[in-house]
């Protein structure tokens, strides 16, 4: 449960902050060194439509690999307790 935290509300959101410091550090220098786009090539990357509909982003794939992970916990945790 802490490392969810962690990562969704410290790692995460520290990694966004330097992609839009990055693509502002790049809007200012893209007339001067063509080509530079990296952090916008990023966010265009961590998007993407789930069986042509459902479009994710990183924030919610976070959050689906940590409910997963919880969803299993649980379950084991339930057969364990019912099994013993």
């Amino acid at each position: 449960m802490v490392s969810y935290f962690m990562d969704r509300w410290w790692y995460h959101r520290l990694l966004i902050g330097a992609v839009r410091n990055g693509e502002a550090v790049e809007a200012e220098l893209r007339n001067d060194i063509p080509g530079i786009e990296l952090t916008t090539a990023i966010r265009n990357a961590s998007h993407f439509k789930l069986f042509g509909v459902w479009t994710s982003s990183s924030d919610s794939r976070i959050d689906f690999f940590y409910g997963i992970i919880s969803l299993l916990l649980i379950v084991l945790i339930v057969v364990v307790l019912f099994n013993s």
